[in-house]
């Protein structure tokens, strides 16, 4: 059980600290793992990408994003 289980996650940006994108699907899963998956998701949604997902990090959504989000 990671640190990621149950949890709504997405993908921030390293110098920044922003949302790049919110993971629409359940997590479960070892973290490593988990990070694999959206990261490779991300990719698959647009290929062009690939340079942004270099500085790109899996994590927490806060509740102000959580809410946000249902809201798309």
């Amino acid at each position: 059980m990671g640190r990621y289980d149950g949890q709504r996650i997405g993908l921030r940006d390293n110098l920044t600290g922003e949302l790049i994108i919110a993971y629409p699907y359940d997590v479960s899963g070892p973290d490593e793992l988990v990070c694999k998956r959206v990261k490779s998701w991300y990719y698959q949604t647009n290929c062009s990408v690939e340079e942004q997902l270099r500085t790109a990090y899996v994590d927490l959504l806060t509740d102000e994003e959580i809410s946000e989000y249902a809201l798309r």
